[in-house]
């Protein structure tokens, strides 16, 4: 079983600042430095891997997700933040929660991708795509060389 917990969730109520934060940009500068402690407190080998800040303000909620890149990947970072965003506003407008079916899982999509890998049809592109790999590392080679002020 899991002994560790999940995730770690902090509440912060900003919308009783101390002295000088309702300067013009205080209040941002307090929830970056918040942000910024609760992304550093991340440790691999103790976890947790998912860390959340709740930041409430007189002028609405902010919410921190933060993931350790081992987590997720950037792909799914999109799928996850429009899961979200499906949801919350559901909420906000008094309906039920609820996501669609997940697509495809990750086993079946490997499965599928090694099947393409080796098709015919991906067999027939393959030259198109090793000319353009080619043409890429070419135009890397004169990068390189302009950096380094060479002339091509």
């Amino acid at each position: 079983g899991i002994d560790q917990p999940l995730l770690d969730l902090y509440f912060f109520d900003i919308t009783e600042p101390a002295a000088g934060a309702d300067e013009p940009g205080q209040m941002e500068k307090i929830i970056m430095e918040k942000c910024t402690a609760i992304q550093a407190s991340m440790e691999l080998a103790r976890g947790p891997l998912l860390k959340l800040g709740l930041f409430g303000t007189k002028t609405g909620d902010y919410l921190l997700i933060a993931l350790h890149h081992l987590v997720v990947d950037g792909f799914s970072w999109r799928i996850l933040l429009e899961d979200i965003s499906t949801l919350y506003l559901q909420l906000d407008q008094g309906k039920e929660m609820k996501l669609p079916l997940k697509t495809t899982s990750y086993k079946e999509w490997s499965e599928k991708m090694s099947l393409y890998a080796n098709s015919s049809k991906f067999l027939e592109e393959l030259p198109y795509w090793q000319a353009l790999e080619q043409e890429y590392r070419q135009c890397g080679q004169v990068f390189e060389q302009l950096i380094h002020h060479e002339s091509p």
